[in-house]
């Protein structure tokens, strides 16, 4: 008798659902949704599994041309394919998640550009190919650890040094909070503007 090999469920790391992670996106989505134009085309850069986009459509639904994730780590893509499924399979599709190199996209042509991870990206390229017409939401932290647990590879170790690092000509918000998990506190770092 032969037997069929069943694959094995992807693994996900459920750190993408803890308390700083998904009070960081709703913080996002609060301030970003106040400048976001109906029917504007998004772009989540470094996203995971593209929790903020699912976020984003759940809070108001039809209200973006399409949102798409790009994430360098290939299985992240195809676990937010799966959470993200109830905009994906429609014939408009909403939303999309591509496994992409953010420093190798074009991001002329959308309206929003959104990177919640630049503190786990070596390279700036792609901020200085957001378009100046394009509003920009970049979030980070004060973590400076660089182990495995965090792998951060360009730290802000202040808010100063978060703004000095991405400088905007046209600030609509900027600000920090702070969460307090004793020896593991750490703030969270955000701009919203256009270059």
């Amino acid at each position: 008798m032969d037997f069929v090999k069943i694959p094995s469920p992807p693994i996900v790391d459920f750190n993408a659902f803890s308390h700083g992670q998904v009070q960081s996106k709703i913080w996002l989505c609060e301030e970003i949704e106040k400048h976001i134009n109906k029917d504007s085309r998004v772009a989540i850069l470094g996203s995971w599994y593209n929790i903020l986009g699912f976020m984003l459509l759940v809070r108001k639904p039809k209200y973006y041309t399409s949102v798409r994730g790009f994430d360098l780590d290939e299985k992240t893509v195809d676990i937010a394919n799966k959470f993200t499924e109830a905009w994906s399979i429609q014939p408009d599709c909403y939303l999309q998640n591509e496994h992409n190199d953010v420093n190798h996209i074009d991001l002329n042509g959308y309206d929003v550009v959104i990177n919640t991870s630049v503190e786990h990206m070596s390279s700036q390229i792609w901020f200085h190919k957001v378009p100046g017409n394009a509003l920009i939401c970049i979030q980070s932290s004060n973590i400076t650890a660089s182990d495995d647990n965090w792998d951060i590879k360009n730290p802000s170790a202040s808010f100063s040094d978060f703004i000095e690092m991405f400088p905007l000509a046209d600030y609509k918000f900027k600000g920090h909070i702070s969460f307090d998990y004793g020896p593991n506190s750490y703030s969270r770092y955000m701009i919203i503007g256009y270059k």
